[in-house]
């Protein structure tokens, strides 16, 4: 009785120190479950780091996942798919990812949706990756900046497929070591495939009007007859108004109120332009 009370004790123990991960995003953890991944099979906010440190590919696409904090101990990680999730970055920069603290990676994709708008992030960090193969954003509308430098030195023949798809969006810019051998073809950038919307710097820092820019809204949100645009410390330019097709449906000058009457019930992208910059913003039409 006393050996079966120490080994159960010793269990106890052992179980206690066992080192664990948190996993904040409770729909993150729900598919750990659902993949098998996280052994307590229950949602607690965290899994034993054990658990994730060999996995190697990680499907988690359409998954309500907001928060991928716990995404750094997945030491082993080659393939993520994290497409179709409405991703934020951390308190301070929402709209950056950062995926640098997963330096295995080889192979991202990060798509949103035809029909749907999903995923906030502009910029994209990957400046800590040195085995990247592939980067897929597809139907990503918000991508602006993604940061190789650093990781680009050691990449070859490295993949981008990028394409919003939707016409009058601007380019990604794509930080680099060497822009002018990025841009063309030479050097440790002779082998890359990269589309055609990209363009390169050693520099692609949102500007301080991005920023900015970064923190308008758009009010009433649902509406039903017509919105304008708080927050704003920049000069309105034009104000252009797409469907989820990508069309065009409306085109403004800068004024008060936009209306919006006569468009179709559902979900629009409202690209807002001053002379320096430019932001997009979700409108929900009733």
């Amino acid at each position: 009785m006393k050996n079966l009370l120490f080994l159960t004790s010793l269990l106890a123990f052992s179980l206690s120190q066992a080192q664990v991960t948190q996993i904040p995003d409770a729909n993150f953890e729900q598919k750990l479950i659902d993949l098998n991944i996280d052994s307590d099979g229950i949602i607690n906010g965290q899994v034993l780091t054990s658990d994730i440190a060999q996995v190697s590919i990680l499907e988690i696409p359409d998954a309500n996942i907001s928060d991928l904090t716990g995404i750094e101990d997945f030491t082993a990680l080659e393939n993520l798919n994290i497409s179709g999730n409405p991703l934020v970055g951390d308190q301070d920069y929402p709209s950056f990812l950062d995926l640098s603290i997963v330096p295995s990676l080889k192979n991202l994709r990060m798509n949103g949706k035809e029909d749907n708008i999903t995923v906030d992030i502009n910029k994209l960090i990957l400046n800590n990756n040195p085995n990247l193969e592939e980067i897929t954003i597809n139907y990503n509308w918000a991508i602006q900046f993604i940061d190789l430098q650093g990781s680009d030195i050691s990449l070859n023949n490295l993949m981008m497929v990028i394409d919003s798809g939707y016409p009058d969006f601007p380019e990604v810019c794509v930080q680099v070591s060497n822009p002018t051998q990025a841009a063309n073809g030479q050097g440790i950038y002779a082998t890359w495939s990269v589309s055609e919307n990209c363009s390169f710097s050693a520099n692609c820092n949102l500007s301080t009007q991005n920023y900015s820019l970064e923190k308008i809204s758009l009010y009433p949100n649902p509406s039903n007859n017509y919105f304008s645009i708080g927050n704003l410390q920049n000069s309105v330019k034009t104000v252009k108004l797409y469907n989820l097709q990508g069309k065009l449906q409306k085109e403004y000058k800068n004024q008060e109120t936009y209306s919006i009457a006569g468009l179709a019930k559902g979900l629009y992208m409202v690209k807002i332009e001053t002379e320096n910059a430019s932001a997009f913003k979700k409108l929900m039409v009733e």
